[in-house]
């Protein structure tokens, strides 16, 4: 029986020409992102994400806090942001090794959780399940490869570098 050429949703070929290419960066930290921010008024805020560097071409996210914290519920809470782009990093890696292994995903979840004891540091729980055509450890091994990736962005927002520009009225 022939393999099939779209696993997961994803062309396997091209994801295995890829990955033989030593294009590893689509299951790993992307370094080449970009979102500007702008404050709407109260507590809610757009970011427009631009795609390949072409003007225009991407799209905007609004957040915002319920009203219980003096927004408008006009969108998602930024932690909430945070931890969707967490478990969507997860769900992406863990997609792409399993089609690179010929497994075919039934279904694939996982939940993130943020919990602050104090309100100042906090941590992040992640849970996931699977259902697909393969043995135990080997979706284990993959799981471990995606919490890896999903990890990563974590990391990676501990190093944030900060500059501002203020422009006060005198």
């Amino acid at each position: 029986m022939a393999a099939l050429r779209i696993r997961n949703g994803v062309d396997r070929a091209l994801l295995e020409q890829m990955s033989e290419g030593g294009d590893q960066s689509l299951m790993s930290w992307t370094p080449d992102a970009a979102v500007e921010t702008e404050w709407r008024g109260s507590v809610e805020s757009r970011s427009r994400v631009e795609r390949d560097g072409a003007s225009g071409a991407g799209f905007a996210i609004v957040t915002d806090q319920p009203p219980t914290r003096l927004g408008n519920d006009a969108g998602p809470r930024p932690e909430e942001l945070v931890l969707a782009a967490i478990g969507a990093k997860f769900v992406e890696t863990y997609a792409l090794r399993a089609t690179l292994c010929g497994i075919t995903i039934e279904s694939l979840c996982v939940g993130t959780r943020l919990h602050s004891a104090d309100g100042v540091s906090a941590d992040i729980e992640m849970e996931a399940s699977v259902v697909a055509d393969a043995d135990d450890t080997l979706l284990h091994q993959i799981s471990e490869q995606a919490y890896a990736a999903a990890g990563s962005m974590c990391q990676a927002a501990s190093r944030i570098r900060f500059a501002m520009r203020a422009q006060g009225s005198s």
